[in-house]
């Protein structure tokens, strides 16, 4: 089914890269952005002849050229061989890394990727999905939360690409023939596209940005610090901090998939020990929440003289 809209985050007018852009690669930027065949995975087939007739005055090679300077600053991946243009943040500007059902469609369109280039960005761009924004709260009935289902699309198409292990390549961000020698555009250098003289070594036009940190596995043993100790002493007092330890790593062992990778261990330790120390904070007289709840109920509404006898849950009226 046909796309009938496209969307355009606002933010993208405070982006420098983007700004720094010359008016037609930001105009072709916006356009393949709005086009009716855009697939969920930001895939589209190059028709430079074609687009070219929705711009006044427009030519295929001021296409092919506006699309060389969105390639260089990263915008777009383009193969001239298979004819295919990829938006590269789709996925995750589009919010379709947040709707389940319309992840499954995704994995769907980017099987059909024939670039191995293409496929090499894309991959990468599945390691950049912020999964952890995504609720981990079960579904009606016990169904999978979306993190979890997200993360099994996320995971299955790392196996359609025939890499499970999720280790790919950033070398696609700087293409086998240099797109700025058909543009006609100045290109602003940006820190993942460094300005490279055209006489400059093979090996400079291939740097790229340093490698971005990684998450990994709950580590065996689960390190404790002298510092958390104290930190869980001062901060979460009242509770078994060796039995809650115990059941966080116990959990996220068990946890498939990239939802179990964590960038943070301590951090997500602490947050685990804040949760465990709010449930077990005792109420006002030893009793439980809802007798506690009773009893400010019955203040207020003593003060306000609402009730005469003593109100007891469950009695007739």
């Amino acid at each position: 089914m046909a796309r009938s809209h496209g969307r355009i985050l606002t933010g993208i007018w405070q982006d420098p890269d983007f700004l720094a852009l010359e008016p037609e690669p930001q105009r072709l930027y916006l356009f393949l952005l709005s086009q009716p065949d855009l697939t969920q995975a930001g895939l589209l087939p190059l028709r430079a002849r074609r687009w070219a007739q929705k711009y006044a005055g427009g030519s295929a090679d001021a296409v092919r050229a506006a699309l060389g300077v969105l390639e260089a600053a990263r915008f777009v991946v383009v193969d001239d061989d298979t004819e295919e243009v990829l938006v590269r943040t789709f996925v995750r500007n589009d919010g379709v890394y947040k709707q389940p059902k319309v992840m499954l469609r995704m994995r769907e369109d980017a099987k059909l990727i024939e670039s191995e280039r293409l496929r090499e960005a894309f991959a990468v761009e599945l390691d950049r999905l912020p999964l952890d924004e995504l609720s981990d709260e079960p579904g009606r009935g016990g169904a999978p939360s979306v993190n979890a289902q997200v993360s099994g699309v996320v995971d299955a198409l790392r196996e359609d690409f025939g890499n499970p292990s999720g280790r790919v390549s950033e070398g696609y961000a700087v293409p086998p023939t240099c797109a700025r020698a058909r543009s006609p555009y100045p290109q602003p250098p940006t820190p993942e596209t460094p300005t490279v003289s055209q006489d400059a070594p093979a090996a400079a036009v291939a740097e790229t940005k340093p490698a971005r940190p990684r998450g990994t596995r709950v580590p065996e043993p689960f390190p404790i610090t002298p510092d958390m100790v104290e930190w869980a002493r001062t901060e979460t007092p009242g509770i078994d901090h060796r039995a809650v330890t115990e059941r966080f790593v116990d959990y996220w062992r068990g946890v498939p998939g990239s939802k179990g990778v964590k960038l943070d261990w301590p951090a997500t330790w602490r947050n685990w020990l804040r949760r465990e120390h709010e449930r077990a904070r005792p109420v006002r007289g030893g009793g439980s929440r809802l007798d506690d709840n009773l009893a400010v109920v019955r203040e207020l509404a003593a003060e306000e003289g609402i009730f005469q006898a003593p109100v007891q849950i469950g009695a007739a009226p």
